[in-house]
């Protein structure tokens, strides 16, 4: 909270906290354009909502455009915890943020289909196991039924 705090009463900001903070606004608020300091500014205006935005962030759900937007500022070279913690702390921990949500992103989106399979598989096989055991207790009762029949047959 502090550090976010100190980070935001910057008044002239090194450039590339500028462009941790647009990265991380283009995440949290689906911003259309890269967010200059004042926009950064007024992003981290509660450092605790901010934080909680943070937290609360579903890197599950990041539009394809929002995704380029980052990816390019992501592969600026400075864009990275040990170059930015010499810049700010805060910024340093957002790039961190930044870089880890979207790489978690572009995973999810190969293995979600993947996991929705499973679950469908999982589903049927559930389905089945239950139509089978149905399908045995019902031949379980024609063995019984029979076997009584057979005992009153040679009984």
């Amino acid at each position: 909270k502090n550090s976010i705090g100190e980070l935001k009463s910057f008044g002239k900001p090194p450039p590339e906290c500028i462009d941790v903070c647009a990265c991380a606004g283009f995440l949290l608020r689906n911003e259309k354009k890269k967010l200059d300091w004042k926009g950064a500014q007024k992003m981290m205006n509660n450092p605790m909502a901010f934080i909680d935005e943070v937290k609360a962030f579903n890197a599950n759900v990041i539009p394809d455009q929002i995704l380029k937007d980052c990816d390019a500022l992501i592969a600026l070279p400075f864009f990275n915890y040990e170059t930015m913690k010499s810049k700010s702390g805060a910024a340093a921990n957002l790039a961190n943020w930044a870089i880890n949500c979207v790489k978690y992103h572009k995973i999810y989106v190969k293995v979600a289909p993947l996991m929705a399979k499973v679950e469908e598989a999982t589903r049927t096989k559930t389905e089945a196991e239950a139509s089978l055991a149905i399908v045995m207790q019902k031949v379980a009762d024609i063995e019984a039924e029979c076997a009584r029949l057979d005992e009153k047959l040679n009984g």
